[in-house]
């Protein structure tokens, strides 16, 4: 007795079908938004960065200084993912002191009221 085989052939399976496609627009979608990002970093191809630990120590502040500034703006910065770089060329410039950052003027400090105490007298 000879057995048969059959070939079975793979019916279109619509939610197959719409899976890939939505597959293949996330997929479009990722590939355009990582170009935006690339894009925007692109003003600072032809410059080093640096890492925060290294802009810190050349600036003479602390890390977190450095992050108050980043964080009023008066630095720029650029993100990839969770790390943060800096342009070597800006903390040069703020280095040299041609950088000039929008900073407001300080409040000036209120006298205190009463009597002074031991550890604020001027000797």
């Amino acid at each position: 007795m000879k057995t048969t085989t059959s070939t079975f052939k793979k019916a279109e399976n619509p939610v197959l079908n719409g899976f890939k496609a939505l597959l293949e627009e996330m997929k479009e979608e990722l590939l355009s938004e990582l170009r935006n990002e690339f894009q925007s970093v692109s003003r600072f191809d032809e410059d080093k960065l640096i890492k925060p630990g290294e802009a810190a120590q050349r600036l003479g502040i602390s890390t977190r200084t450095l992050k108050r500034y980043r964080d009023d703006n008066k630095i720029p910065y650029v993100q990839r993912g969770n790390l943060i770089l800096y342009s070597e060329k800006e903390i040069q410039r703020m280095i040299q002191g041609t950088y000039c950052p929008n900073v407001p003027e300080p409040e000036p400090e209120i006298p205190r009221r009463g009597r002074p105490s031991r550890f604020n007298l001027k000797v």
